[in-house]
Parts: C-alpha cells; sequence; structure tokens
C-alpha cells in the first residue's frame, strides 16, 4: 500500500542538507520524495510493504539529520 509521509527536519537549512538526505534515501526502497528547505520538511512516498517510517527515520538519522513525523 503506497503511503505518504511528511517530516519536519529543524536542521534542513541548505541545499547541501538537501543533497545528503536525498542521497540517503536512496538507500532505502521509496517511490518518490520532495524536500523543501524554507519549510525544513520533507515528504516521501513510500510502500508501505518494502519499508517502514522507521527505518526512513533512521536512514535520514545515520546521514546526520533527525526527523520528525507531522501528521495534518
Amino acid at each position: 500500500m503506497e503511503k505518504q509521509i511528511k517530516i519536519l527536519v529543524d536542521s534542513l537549512d541548505c541545499a547541501s542538507c538537501a543533497i545528503t538526505i536525498e542521497k540517503a534515501l536512496k538507500n532505502i526502497n521509496i517511490i518518490s520524495h520532495n524536500v523543501i528547505i524554507p519549510l525544513k520538511e520533507v515528504f516521501i512516498n513510500y510502500d508501505t510493504s518494502k519499508t517502514s517510517e522507521e527505518e526512513i527515520l533512521n536512514i535520514m538519522k545515520k546521514s546526520g539529520y533527525k526527523g520528525k513525523i507531522i501528521n495534518d
């Protein structure tokens, strides 16, 4: 099942930060992502049968960025 999550990343300040996060996300199985630097948000679409929210947050943390899932 496809799901979208929004992650708030307080330390997302520049294009270099966004590139680091994007490179980290390539290491796991996600469908798509969108990094919005001014809002410090990352939108991720993923298949729940192939990865999990925990795996997404862990790969971001390993790249140096702690995120918090935001539910609207």
